[in-house]
């Protein structure tokens, strides 16, 4: 009988054990499923601050990271992209360059001048991408990539400099170069006046009423430029992405009424990301 209170005294230590053990036990879970919890928010807003490029992730790791892990298919996936969604104009034919991150829509509808309805006068929209090699003549600044052609000519091509005024034809240059000194739109603005006067004085003709003006263009620093020269009136766009001076020459417009309006609604609608 003078057993039984060592039993309970037992019972009761083995009790407070367990439940010291459980409550410890508890609290290590617990801290296991906080620090888990933790994790999981820490590397979901990382993943998301890669994919939204978020300027919280320094820009060399992002743009590493995103490249390497993300992004291996990017160029794949853009091209593969659904149009459908992309259209500004239904109808149009859809045209990017995901290495640019260029785009533009052209119509697929023809047209006559009066008097010129025989089908070699057949006005129709095309575009043609040159490499550097092809056309160096059309080089205003280092590390030319590529030049992509958007025309709106006769079926019989004319010869671009002696015969487009006259069949008022036009087509627009878009030249991409590759920014490798990250020079500024100031900057660049400088370089391309002296390189057009260089140029001149190499042709022996010389650059007059030259004009700029610093702006944006689709959110990105550019300046617009005119000036007179040998043959054309000259004037352009000239605009800087991440990577590339991007020049919009629109020297050779000579499209008409609504044709000149369709022609600027195309340029217009160009994208530049």
């Amino acid at each position: 009988m003078e057993t039984a209170p060592s039993n309970i005294s037992s019972t009761t230590t083995v009790q407070i054990d367990r439940l010291e053990r459980a409550y410890t036990n508890g609290k290590f879970y617990k801290a296991i499923i906080i620090f888990l919890l933790i994790i999981i928010i820490a590397v979901s807003f990382f993943v998301y601050s890669l994919l939204t490029k978020s300027p919280l992730v320094p820009t060399e790791i992002s743009s590493l990271l995103y490249e390497a892990v993300i992004c291996k298919n990017c160029d794949l996936e853009e091209e593969v992209e659904d149009t459908n969604t992309l259209l500004k104009n239904s109808d149009w034919a859809f045209y990017q360059f995901p290495t640019y991150g260029f785009s533009v829509e052209i119509p697929d509808n023809y047209s006559f001048l009066p008097g010129f309805e025989s089908e070699e006068y057949r006005y129709v929209w095309s575009i043609r991408n040159y490499s550097s090699e092809e056309d160096p003549e059309y080089s205003v600044f280092p590390n030319l990539k590529e030049i992509i052609s958007v025309s709106y000519f006769p079926i019989n091509t004319p010869n671009l400099y002696s015969e487009i005024d006259a069949v008022k034809g036009s087509t627009v240059h878009i030249s991409f170069y590759e920014n490798i000194d990250k020079l500024t739109i100031e900057e660049i603005e400088s370089q391309f006046f002296k390189e057009i006067n260089d140029q001149a004085q190499g042709g022996q003709f010389e650059i007059t009423n030259y004009t700029k003006e610093f702006k944006l263009y689709q959110g990105k620093d550019a300046f617009t430029y005119t000036y007179d020269s040998v043959m054309f009136p000259n004037k352009g766009t000239i605009l800087l992405t991440d990577e590339y001076i991007v020049q919009i020459n629109k020297t050779f417009l000579f499209s008409e009424g609504e044709q000149l309006e369709m022609v600027n609604k195309v340029i217009n609608g160009m994208r530049f990301k």
